[in-house]
């Protein structure tokens, strides 16, 4: 009787390549799904975590959105705001490898804020975008091949009454 033929052999095989499966696929998820987390203040008490939101408050409050615009292939990027606003820096995550995150300092250009990156933008980013002190931030996501990016608050909050 062949080897191929005994239930045990194929147990024995079919294990370790399920694993192998499985880790490249959870591998696969967590470079295509947002990790919103970034740098945020974490506060841990006990088993709780809490997160200081105020500048995502300020930001929904004052009602800011920013439009992002990148050239990929020369890393120059403009980040337009609301007239009055000051944008201070720009945090690009690379949502695998924390070693290609980059924080940008923007300087303003005519009617817009600027930045420029030494490394190509290849493949999806996480940003967020600061005010001065950071009294405000803003958050999105630069998708694979896009050259734009909406940026908007974590929280949105209900118009008054």
């Amino acid at each position: 009787m062949s080897a191929w033929r005994q239930p045990l052999l194929w147990l024995v095989l079919a294990l370790p390549a399920a694993t192998v499966v499985a880790g490249f696929t959870t591998l696969g998820l967590a470079a295509a799904g947002p990790d919103t987390s970034g740098d945020a203040a974490v506060k841990r008490t006990a088993q709780a975590q809490v997160e200081d939101l105020a500048p995502d408050l300020a930001a929904a409050h004052a009602g800011l959105a920013a439009t992002m615009r990148v050239d990929r292939v020369h890393g120059a990027i403009e980040v337009a705001l609301p007239p009055g606003t000051v944008a201070a820096t720009l945090v690009l995550r690379h949502p695998v490898d924390a070693a290609l995150d980059r924080t940008l300092a923007l300087a303003r250009a005519g009617d817009a804020w600027r930045a420029r990156t030494a490394a190509p933008l290849a493949g999806n980013w996480l940003i967020e975008l600061h005010g001065a002190n950071d009294a405000w931030r803003l958050d999105g996501r630069l998708a694979r091949d896009a050259d734009a990016a909406r940026l908007a608050p974590r929280l949105r909050v209900a118009p008054p009454a």
